[in-house]
């Protein structure tokens, strides 16, 4: 029995992770997911400026950075570190990159 392979024009999309018992209090984990997916969104940017890379990809990697940036946030208050008050712009970020997309 063979097993069918994908097309390579089908796009897969992002796993997104959601903090869990497990691992809500993970730090290191959490900052690297979310160094990792703005790292994927700088990529995907550069795709899509050069036409490799579609409108829809670079939404879901936008989309993983906010679940991702989110999940940091509760990664650090588990700890009771809470970022919101340290510095109350972390919370304009996701924002304020909404508002530049739009332009």
């Amino acid at each position: 029995m063979t097993v069918p392979t994908i097309p390579s024009t089908v796009t897969q999309r992002p796993v997104i992770t959601i903090c869990t018992q497990g691992n809500q209090g993970d730090v290191p984990e959490t900052v690297r997911s979310l160094l990792l997916s703005t790292k994927r969104l700088q990529e995907l940017l550069k795709e899509w400026s050069l036409g490799r890379a579609t409108e829809t990809q670079v939404s879901d990697a936008y989309v993983k950075i906010g679940t991702d940036f989110n999940n940091t946030i509760r990664a650090f208050a588990y700890h009771q570190i809470d970022l919101r008050l340290a510095s109350g712009h972390f919370l304009s970020f996701s924002d304020e990159l909404t508002r530049i997309s739009v332009l």
